[in-house]
């Protein structure tokens, strides 16, 4: 049975998070690591860009000042982020998703997973916490303003949301929760929970 690694790391650079994400992914798709789970903080407030896009793409009243500018390595809208949001990145082999699941499926399924393990436990009703069930007919250059099939919602309010890259080896998601009523220590739980379980599938 594929083992997961399970990486926490407290507040750091933004730089140095969007790097180590990149090392993460390319370890697992070489085949030089397990699936990884990593979890972490930002030192400071940043904003993260996908890697197709353009700061001057955005509107600087909606930036903010003071925000740390990095590129991640996948794709998706810009992203505020604060010290106090959960954010991660899952790194996966290709063998443990390609004869089960096309790539673009699966940032949806874990969303699903996480909400269903979350209520599980009771710490949110069914009422509360659903999964949007298409995109949002809103457009916006970021992540957050913009709902895709699949993220969770509080209230038709975005509070988790996942980017993707995918390689030859294996893919890279993302991920950040913002805004949702559970502690850290229980979405952290939560969600190794979740990548384990689909590991055993």
């Amino acid at each position: 049975m594929p083992k997961i690694r399970l990486i926490t790391d407290s507040r750091m650079d933004p730089a140095e998070n969007m790097k180590k994400d990149l090392s993460i992914a390319q370890e697992v798709c070489a085949g030089q690591a397990p699936a990884t789970l990593r979890v972490y903080g930002w030192d400071r407030p940043a904003l993260s860009l996908g890697r197709r896009q353009k700061l001057e793409q955005l509107s600087p009243d909606r930036i903010g000042s003071g925000r740390v500018v990095v590129q991640r390595p996948t794709g998706g809208g810009a992203v505020l982020h604060d010290a106090d949001e959960f954010t991660y990145a899952l790194a996966l082999p290709r063998p443990s998703f390609q004869d089960r699941m096309k790539p673009s499926e699966l940032p949806a399924w874990i969303h699903r997973a996480l909400k269903e393990q979350i209520q599980k436990q009771k710490f949110l009703s069914l009422e509360a916490l659903e999964c949007a069930p298409a995109n949002s007919a809103l457009s916006s250059e970021f992540c957050f303003q913009s709902p895709v099939c699949g993220d969770l919602l509080i209230e038709n309010q975005k509070v988790a949301g996942s980017a993707m890259r995918v390689w030859r080896g294996g893919l890279l998601i993302q991920g950040s929760i913002q805004g949702l009523p559970v502690a850290r220590e229980v979405l952290l739980e939560s969600l190794a929970m979740v990548v384990e379980r689909f590991l055993k599938e």
